[in-house]
């Protein structure tokens, strides 16, 4: 008993000092304790043999009472194991918040693209417009997770499809996957989208939940963005030769520094049933709450951005 509870101190002990999984090893290895017992009586049994003693070593009701002990923490244990509880009580309790950026895709324009068709089901996202001829969508994922590999894995996992048609890429950004157990639940819900376009790629965009912010140095193509989330924000640094047009179609501010052409409000009130009625779908034809509409120039390129609801920001470095 005495090297049962001695082994058993000296490996608690350098688990504190080292980073060792005790609770692990415990489970998974609580029958040696038992072998230990049983080794140590054959052990001073075996001595007292060899010396003609007539001391025997046995235990007593204490000792007896502790081994009982231990069986029934080690079937106990076993049981949690073997039926989910103790793995997810482990991710409950020992998971932490990580951060994990993963590259999705990467697609050259040199082979025909002229168009990109995206749909994004949740999340940030971030577009940004660059002079270079690849377009290449990264995604960060947080969440709870018990290691830096499983967030990596985790990463790994979730799903961007994408398929080149003629000279359109179309690319969907699913949501990501939620982490269940028995009785405890970690939802990654935040997943946030990067995606690098060349700034003579015209783009399609629907996206249903989230934010999203547009950045663009200069307008060189055009840009349609049906945005079901949030909040907007758009940043201009050169808008010459741009159309630009904004919808939002529940009620929402519209801010920035731009002077528009032509602001429409639809200041009537709704009743609570109307409100349900158009918060469970936003048909196209709908009379939007707001309208906008600023150009510079000719006109030659656009950008139409129809929003459900929300603030919507423009902003523009240098008006032309």
């Amino acid at each position: 008993m005495g090297l049962t509870l001695i082994a058993l101190g000296l490996f608690l002990i350098l688990g504190r000092f080292f980073e060792v999984d005790i609770l692990y090893y415990i489970v998974n290895f609580w029958p040696l304790m038992i072998i230990v017992l049983g080794l140590e009586i054959i052990l001073f049994n075996s001595l007292a043999f060899s010396k003609k003693s007539r001391f025997r070593f046995t235990y007593d009701f204490l000792s007896i009472f502790l081994v009982i002990v231990f069986l029934a923490a080690g079937a106990g244990f076993y049981f949690l194991e073997s039926s989910g509880l103790f793995a997810a009580a482990q991710k409950f309790f020992l998971s932490s918040a990580r951060v994990v950026e993963e590259e999705k895709l990467s697609c050259s324009i040199n082979d025909g693209l002229q168009s990109l068709s995206l749909e994004v089901e949740s999340g940030d996202v971030i577009l940004k417009a660059y002079e270079g001829d690849e377009i290449k969508i990264s995604a960060i994922y947080k969440g709870y997770f018990l290691s830096k590999e499983e967030a990596e894995a985790y990463a790994k996992e979730q799903m961007v499809k994408g398929e080149h048609l003629g000279n359109t890429l179309y690319v969907k950004i699913f949501r990501p996957a939620n982490s269940h157990h028995l009785l405890f639940h970690h939802e990654v819900t935040d997943q946030e989208i990067t995606v690098l376009i060349p700034e003579t790629i015209n783009v399609e965009v629907l996206k249903t939940r989230g934010n999203l912010q547009l950045h663009l140095p200069a307008v060189k193509s055009n840009w349609s963005i049906n945005h079901e989330g949030n909040n907007s924000q758009v940043y201009l640094d050169s808008a010459e030769d741009t159309r630009l047009a904004v919808e939002i179609l529940r009620q929402g501010d519209l801010q920035g520094n731009v002077t528009w052409d032509l602001l429409e409000t639809r200041e009537e009130k709704m009743t609570g049933h109307e409100r349900t009625e158009q918060e469970l779908a936003v048909p196209q034809d709908v009379k939007p709450w707001l309208k906008a509409v600023k150009s510079w120039g000719e006109g030659t390129h656009s950008i139409s951005l129809r929003q459900a609801r929300g603030n919507t920001t423009i902003k523009v470095n240098s008006e032309q």
